[in-house]
């Protein structure tokens, strides 16, 4: 008996992810970084096109699931606070120190500070009114 379209479809998902994956390894082994430059382009697009293929291949547990989402609200947490953090005493502390700053480039600074600080703050009210795992299949994923 002949196997489906979809067995091979996931054998062959699964092959080419440890192609790209050995291909990652041994690339560092053999220098690709000091190659020229669209070497090292083709290289970051194959280290974006590897994720596809390994969400395609591995599906984590239900435990290792719920331990990712809880990492993904951490990193929403962490984020939202270093963006305001950044916004309210960083760009503060860059127009009162930086000599020689036109008044023009002062409120170009403090207006990305505050846009900063209001997307940080924007990212830890979201986090306070979803204290749950982020997962795929939440019903909170890009909702407000």
């Amino acid at each position: 008996m002949l196997p489906s379209v979809r067995t091979l479809l996931n054998l062959l998902s699964i092959v080419v992810t440890g192609f790209f994956v050995l291909v990652f390894l041994v690339g560092d082994w053999v220098g690709v970084y000091g190659g020229d430059v669209w070497l090292r382009l083709l290289w970051v697009g194959m280290l974006f096109s590897l994720q596809p293929f390994l969400g395609a291949t591995c599906k984590p547990s239900g435990r290792s699931e719920r331990r990712i989402g809880w990492a993904k609200w951490g990193s929403v947490v962490l984020g939202g606070l270093f963006l305001a953090v950044v916004g309210f005493a960083g760009t503060p502390a860059y127009v009162l120190r930086a000599p020689g700053l036109s008044l023009a480039t002062a409120a170009v600074a403090i207006g990305v500070g505050l846009l900063l600080a209001a997307q940080g703050l924007w990212m830890i009210v979201w986090a306070s009114r979803h204290p749950e795992p982020v997962t795929v299949s939440n019903s909170n994923v890009g909702k407000p």
